[in-house]
């Protein structure tokens, strides 16, 4: 495919989608969210592609990767977020280079932070799923670590969920919305939950953040 018809194809299921988020959000009576663009498995090619389209703000879950990205494409006015799971020997990689980092959950990764010089902003991984493969910090203890991470000046804006991909929609809605009263409680203006598969249940749950890559670039190959 060249790269005008990637262009073409990536600006069609982008409209679509901020089309088809704008309209459920109006319909709902809720703000629109903001869609975070997930590039992670995605060629430079195709974020090039993307960007022709318009699209500024990226998602990454690997922290060589990032890095590998933000240094070949070189562009100040790209905002990279990272979205996975970040080992405290990692972040030497993604520091310099990230923009909100979505998933700080335990002070030996502030520190890390710290000594990185990281001048990014962070959200709290709350770990509402009990999967093996999912990380973050438990509902009672996010608090403690905000509290942390404000004494060594790392900057907390919000919260981070990701749901269990086995959970219908009643408690998908029921685990988002906890996460979301927990987010005002506590006075933190940015949620980031819901992805390609529940990005509608995240919505109602009060998401101000949607991190969505495959219906945007179509399945990995």
């Amino acid at each position: 495919m060249s790269h005008e018809d990637t262009v073409r194809a990536i600006d069609e299921s982008y409209s679509a989608l901020l089309e088809e988020v704008d309209h459920f959000s109006q319909e709902n009576g809720l703000p629109t969210p903001t869609i975070l663009v997930v590039s992670k498995k995605r060629t430079i090619e195709t974020i090039l592609a993307a960007i022709d389209v318009g699209i500024k703000e990226f998602g990454e879950s690997f922290a060589r990767e990032l890095q590998e990205k933000a240094v070949n494409l070189d562009d100040p006015s790209i905002k990279w977020h990272f979205i996975g799971h970040l080992q405290s020997r990692n972040a030497k990689f993604m520091a310099e280079h990230t923009h909100l980092l979505h998933t700080l959950d335990k002070n030996k990764l502030v520190r890390r932070l710290i000594k990185r010089d990281f001048k990014g902003e962070t959200l709290i991984q709350v770990k509402i799923s009990h999967e093996k493969t999912k990380f973050g910090v438990e509902m009672d203890e996010v608090e403690d670590l905000i509290e942390y991470a404000n004494k060594k000046s790392i900057k907390v804006n919000g919260l981070m969920a990701m749901a269990d991909p086995h959970w219908d929609k009643s408690q998908l809605l029921y685990e988002f919305a906890k996460v979301s009263y927990l987010s005002k409680q506590l006075e933190l203006p940015i949620v980031s939950m819901g992805m390609t598969n529940d990005w509608k249940e995240a919505i109602l749950s009060g998401t101000t953040i949607l991190r969505i890559g495959t219906k945007i670039f179509g399945p990995r190959v």
